[in-house]
């Protein structure tokens, strides 16, 4: 009689009908079965995500919080382990420290308050604000707390409510607040309200941000208000607002399958959501309000294409310090222009300062970073371009327009202006030069001369430098319950005299020291304590470069092992992508390869090595490297660098098993892995794929037109999955979330009835409550994507109903 058997035992033994032959054919099969893998390598490997890097690393980062007062000093939190901190202050000229207040005497008057599990070095904050000589001020449990820090006394009052619809003004005076579509202002006082504009009809509105959004579409989603996209002048007289017109612009439909509460019909949710080449796609009006006098009008400026965020959310839009003027960065579709105007805020007069153009496409700044344009008080524009091949910085007249000089030349590149200090006439930068820098990665510091162009380096180590600010890549300023006052959270000193260097290489973990704006160290502030990592038996994640397929460009990434690393054993290869190109997939520091945002390490613990790669045409090299991938798309991140690269660390190291080599992403990583699937059959033996933009003609329309171009016919056709899915011979998992409102669930919708049409055997599986990347949360998606990769290309059967523990509490 022929037993019942799991399905993994049917699919690796091909049966499809009881016959003498099967039943042999089921035997053999039953005889070789797998072995089990033992529950304890999922648990190791679970103390690998992001979400224990506080437990396991400490002081990594420092957040200073620069203090008023005569003489330059900061506080940061230091970390003692296990939930412990004590808060400290260092006086920036001489590198002392010392408590920064006493914590006992604060923990006993919380305690003394009634605030529970209370210690002096478990205060339930991260950051405080100052509030007299001996007084603190910070928010906890839901309250705002002040405590003396010479006495045993803290009292509390609830936290004023934020109300997410409106924008105070500077001044707290004025609520800016959306109604019908309308821009409406009213007392802080609650003393009365009046309209600023009366003609707003629907999709087309003031302060609205693009239903496409999908930072403010969560929001739309759950009912929740939106903040209005407006921009108050820094004397509290005027808002800078725009108007977005989408009345044209094409819709789309997602079905929440499994609606909330007892409602058991699916719900259908729409929104307007512009796609590449699409003949409407949202347009903003600029418009600028007198408060006081109560009238605006519309500024001499075409229309802005806004397809993803508002010029306000972008920063694309600034006031001058004095509030005399409003700064305006303007792009076109397809972001081949880009525009720099100046609007007299008195009368409303725009005036174009400076312009250019691309071939491929502009970029003032990273992705989510401030723009690289800098006015100065002495008449003076700083500018940031690539158009010589690398990114440099300009100075122009900013009256007439006209380039005054090249700040900086050469084919080192500027990655980010951390500072400008106009007083002693520099701009601190962070760059990168390949002549002082072993890594094309590491960032040095360094201080620009804004008339003569001299350049110093700050940074001396051969390592990747970071300094804390709004501008820097990868260091945005966090949350507010980790820094109450985000200006003064800042790598440099209010003074600009003194700045906060930390430096790491993937293998030298963070250290944090402070310097003179000279360069000169000051004192070391941190070292990241690796203690309890290394006490898990962390093999180092490994920096390499190797040539891509052209045989002549060197690229670069990070190969990580697992702990438990056996050099005479083989071992299956995973190829964590991220294909760009608007970010690049590797950072070069020990703690981002460690706990990367996308699990390489813990992959690794499963018994893989996991190679993470940016190939040509990502960011962060030359602007030749980068374009490398414009209107090409369909290459996925260079997928034949990938190859290449496995390949010759295939033959530089033997424990590799090139015989077994899989591939996983999550969103653009997730149309990679599949493309990898499908382009690469026979190097590839299995993916995962989840949330893939699978086809570029479905996805946000100023993804595809910034870096794929208008269609010339063949380019969003190569950068589709569906019609490659005839190629599929190796195993796929296909992952989508049901209420994925960024990379909607028709692109793996469509790819899978392509498959189905061509008789394909894969796995799918939908989420229904999820958003987008459901495989980076531990839960039930990333437990699945883990018992693929370990079944198919490990050859193992994964521990049965694995369940992920809970997070670590946060401190």
């Amino acid at each position: 009689m022929l037993r019942a058997r799991p399905y993994r035992e049917w699919r690796a033994g091909r049966i499809h009908r009881a016959s003498a032959g099967a039943v042999a054919l089921a035997c053999s099969v039953a005889a070789a079965a797998p072995a089990d893998l033992d529950r304890a390598v999922y648990e190791r490997a679970a103390q690998f995500l992001p979400s224990n890097q506080e437990s396991l690393i400490l002081n990594a980062t420092v957040r200073p919080h620069w203090r008023a007062g005569p003489f330059d000093r900061f506080t940061y939190r230091h970390e003692l382990g296990d939930g412990r901190a004590e808060f400290v202050e260092v006086d920036a000229a001489t590198g002392r420290r010392r408590p920064a207040f006493d914590h006992a005497r604060v923990a006993a008057g919380l305690a003394a308050a009634g605030v529970a599990n209370v210690a002096a070095d478990r205060l339930p904050f991260r950051d405080y604000d100052e509030a007299g000589a001996a007084e603190i001020r910070f928010a906890a449990s839901g309250k705002e707390w002040q405590c003396r820090t010479n006495a045993v006394a803290c009292h509390a009052a609830m936290a004023p409510a934020g109300d997410p619809s409106v924008v105070a003004s500077p001044d707290g005076r004025q609520l800016a607040f959306i109604r019908d579509g309308n821009l409406w202002i009213r007392a802080s006082d609650g003393s009365g309200e009046f309209a600023l504009t009366t003609d707003a009809v629907p999709h087309f509105a003031y302060g609205a941000t693009p239903e496409a959004n999908i930072v403010t579409a969560p929001l739309r989603l759950a009912g929740r208000p939106e903040p209005p996209a407006v921009l108050w002048s820094p004397d509290s007289s005027r808002l800078f607002v725009q108007k977005l017109d989408e009345r044209t612009v094409r819709e789309v439909t997602l079905v929440q399958s499994v609606p909330d509460g007892t409602e058991h019909r699916a719900r259908a949710h729409t929104w307007r959501y512009a796609m590449p080449n699409d003949p409407a796609i949202p347009l903003a009006e600029s418009w600028l309000f007198d408060v006081r006098a109560r009238s605006g009008r519309r500024l001499a400026i075409d229309p802005v294409a806004t397809v993803f965020q508002t010029s306000v959310e972008s920063r694309e839009a600034w006031w001058s310090p004095d509030s005399r003027r409003l700064n305006l960065l303007v792009r076109s579709r397809y972001y081949k222009t880009m525009a720099l105007y100046a609007v007299d805020a008195a009368t409303g007069a725009a005036r174009r300062v400076v312009e250019e153009s691309s071939r491929t496409f502009l970029e003032p700044a990273a992705l989510g970073e401030r723009p690289m344009a800098y006015v100065l008080r002495s008449g003076e524009l700083l500018w940031f371009s690539e158009r010589e091949g690398h990114g440099q910085l300009y100075v122009y007249d900013d009256a007439s327009g006209a380039l005054k000089r090249r700040l900086t030349s050469g084919s080192w590149s500027v990655r980010n202006v951390l500072a400008v200090d106009e007083r002693r006439g520099f701009v601190y930068v962070a760059g990168v030069d390949r002549e002082e820098a072993s890594d094309p990665y590491f960032r040095s510091v360094y201080r620009i001369d804004i008339q003569s162009g001299r350049r110093t380096t700050l940074t001396p180590e051969d390592a990747d430098h970071a300094v804390l600010s709004s501008q820097a890549e990868g260091l945005g300023i966090p949350p507010r319950e980790l820094v109450r006052d985000p200006d003064a959270s800042q790598g440099f000193s209010p003074s600009m005299r003194y700045f906060i260097d930390t430096y790491a290489r993937t293998d030298l973990p963070a250290r944090t020291v402070l310097r003179r704006a000279d360069g000169v160290r000051v004192a070391e502030l941190e070292q990241a304590d690796v203690t309890r990592l290394a006490a898990l038996g962390l093999t180092t994640p490994e920096r390499f470069s190797v040539l891509a397929a052209d045989g002549k460009t060197r690229i670069y990434g990070n190969l990580l092992r697992p702990t438990h690393f056996d050099g005479s054993a083989r071992y299956p290869v995973l190829d964590s992508i991220y294909p760009g190109p608007q970010h690049r997939r590797v950072t070069p520091s020990f703690v981002s390869a460690v706990f990367d945002p996308m699990d390489a390490q813990a992959y690794a613990e499963l018994g893989f090595v996991v190679v993470t790669l940016d190939g040509r045409g990502t960011p962060g090299r030359s602007k030749a490297f980068l374009d490398e991938s414009y209107g090409r798309l369909g290459e996925a991140g260079n997928l034949e660098d990938h190859v290449a690269a496995i390949r010759e660390l295939g033959r530089r190291y033997p424990y590799l098993d090139l015989d077994r080599v899989g591939i996983f992403g999550t969103s653009g990583g997730g149309y990679a892995a599949l493309h990898a699937l499908l382009t690469y059959p026979d190097f590839f033996k299995a993916a995962v794929s989840d949330a893939g933009n699978h086809d570029q003609r479905g996805y946000l329309a100023v993804w595809g037109e910034t870096y794929n171009g208008p269609d010339d016919g063949q380019n969003y056709l190569a950068a589709s999955n569906v019609p490659l899915v005839g190629n599929l011979r190796g195993h796929l998992l296909l992952i989508h979330g049901g209420m994925d409102f960024n990379v909607l669930p028709d692109h793996t919708m469509q790819v899978v009835d392509a498959l189905i049409a061509h008789n394909k055997d894969f796995e799918f599986l939908v989420v229904p409550k999820a958003a987008h990347t459901t495989i980076l949360a531990p839960g039930y998606a990333m437990r699945r994507s883990w018992d693929f990769v370990v079944r198919h290309l490990l050859g193992r059967n994964p521990p049965v109903d694995f369940e992920f523990p809970a997070p670590p509490a946060a401190h």
